[in-house]
C-alpha cells in the first residue's frame, strides 16, 4: 500500500526523498508547512527570493493536499481495490526540507527537530479528533516519536504494524505548553499518491496509482473547485484503469518520477504520450465531476473553466494536456448534460430516507 498524498519534491534544490512519510501506507499526508507563518525581515534580495518562491511552493503543497485530501476521503467508495486507510494530517520538521532550506524552514516557519502537525485534512479520522495545526507529535500508542534527521523513516516503521491491526491510533501531542492524549480513528480514503510537478507547464498526469499536477496548472486553476475537477478527472483515469488499458502507465510513471525530482531548469521536454480516447475522455468527465460533488465543490463552472482551458491550450504542442486529451469539442458538448444528470442524482439521492 502507499500514501494516497505526496509532499513536494524539492524547490531550489532537492528535498531528502528515502524514508518520506508520504509513503507510508497510505496513512499520513505528509504536507509542507501550512498556516500563517511570522514573517522575518529577510537579509538580501537573494534571500527574498528564496523565501518568497519557498512560501509560494508551500502555499501550493498545501492547497494540493486540501483539495487531494478532500476528495478521496468523500470518494472512497468509489475507489474500489484502490481504497486505503489514513490519518489524514500532515506532520513534517526541519529535515523535511534540503541542507539550503533548513535554515529558512527553522527560522521562518518554526520546523524544529520534532515532527509538527501543518495540515488537517477535512473529514478524516485527524479533524474528528481535533487536532490542530502545530501540535507537536510526541508518543504514538506509547512510544515516543522519533526526532531529528530520521524521524520520517522511523515514524515510517513505527505506524505501519499498528496501522495494520487496528482501526484507531493514540497518540499525544504537545499544543503551547500543554499536553493532549487523542485517539485517530483510521479513515478510509482513495489511495492515490498526488504529486506537485516541479514545471510551468500547465499539465496533469495520472499512471493507475498516482497523480501529479503540475505548478503551471496549480496557477492556472483560479479556486479550489477548479483544482478539484482536474484531480478528480485523473482520479477518475486511474479508478477507471485508464493508463494501463492505453499502455501509458509507465510512459507516465516516468514522467512524474522526473517531475517530483528536477528543478523546471533541469527537466528535458515531455515525452508524448498516447492520446486519450474519446469515451475514455467522456467518461472521466463524468465520474470526476460526480467526485467533485460528492466532495462538496460546484461543478455548475466545469463547462466555463474547460472552455477556458481548451481556449488557452490548444492541441498543437504534442505534449500539452489538450494533446492528450484531444476530444475537446465532444468533451465540452457533453458536460453540460453530465452536470444536469450528476446533479440531479444527487438531489434524489439526498432526498431518500436515510438507510435507503
Amino acid at each position: 500500500m502507499k500514501h494516497a498524498f505526496l509532499s513536494f519534491s524539492h524547490f531550489l534544490s532537492p528535498l531528502k526523498q528515502t524514508g518520506r512519510i508520504s509513503a507510508l501506507l497510505a496513512i499520513f499526508l505528509l504536507a509542507s508547512c501550512a498556516g500563517n507563518p511570522q514573517q522575518t525581515q529577510p537579509e538580501s534580495d537573494s534571500q527574498i527570493t528564496k523565501d518568497d518562491r519557498l512560501r509560494h511552493i508551500i502555499d501550493m503543497q498545501d492547497r494540493l493536499d486540501r483539495v487531494s485530501g478532500t476528495l478521496q476521503v468523500a470518494n472512497a467508495d468509489l475507489c474500489r481495490n484502490q481504497v486505503r486507510n489514513l490519518l489524514g494530517f500532515a506532520a513534517t520538521n526541519k529535515h523535511s526540507y534540503s541542507p539550503a532550506m533548513t535554515a529558512t524552514a527553522s527560522q521562518i516557519f518554526g520546523m524544529g527537530e520534532k515532527l509538527q502537525v501543518t495540515h488537517v485534512i477535512p473529514g478524516s479520522g485527524a479533524q474528528k479528533a481535533r487536532l490542530q495545526l502545530g501540535d507537536i507529535l510526541l508518543t504514538i500508542e506509547g512510544q515516543p516519536v522519533p526526532q531529528g534527521q530520521t524521524a520520517e523513516t522511523e515514524t515510517v516503521k513505527m505506524l505501519s504494524p499498528i496501522v495494520s491491526k487496528n482501526s484507531s491510533v493514540k497518540m499525544t501531542v504537545k499544543r503551547n505548553s500543554a499536553v493532549h492524549e487523542l485517539v485517530i480513528p483510521l479513515t478510509r480514503a482513495c489511495g492515490f499518491r498526488v504529486d506537485l510537478g516541479h514545471t510551468d507547464n500547465v499539465n496533469a498526469y495520472s499512471d493507475g496509482q498516482r497523480i501529479l499536477i503540475t505548478r503551471g496548472m496549480m496557477d492556472f486553476a483560479k479556486n479550489d473547485s477548479e483544482l478539484a475537477y482536474v484531480i478528480a478527472k485523473e482520479m477518475a483515469h486511474n479508478v477507471l484503469n485508464h493508463a494501463n488499458t492505453l499502455q501509458t502507465a509507465e510512459t507516465n510513471r516516468r514522467i512524474i518520477d522526473r517531475l517530483i525530482q528536477v528543478t523546471p531548469k533541469a527537466a528535458p521536454p515531455d515525452r508524448t504520450t498516447k492520446p486519450m480516447t474519446k469515451q475514455f475522455d467522456l467518461d472521466s468527465d463524468t465520474l470526476g465531476l460526480a467526485m467533485a460533488l460528492r466532495a462538496g465543490y460546484e461543478i455548475d463552472s466545469a463547462v466555463d473553466f474547460w472552455t477556458r482551458f481548451i481556449q488557452a491550450f490548444p492541441a498543437s504542442r504534442v505534449s500539452s494536456y489538450t494533446a492528450t486529451h484531444p476530444n475537446s469539442r465532444a468533451r465540452l458538448e457533453q458536460m453540460p448534460k453530465s452536470v444536469s444528470r450528476i446533479k440531479s442524482a444527487e438531489k434524489r439521492k439526498k432526498s431518500l430516507p436515510r438507510g435507503k
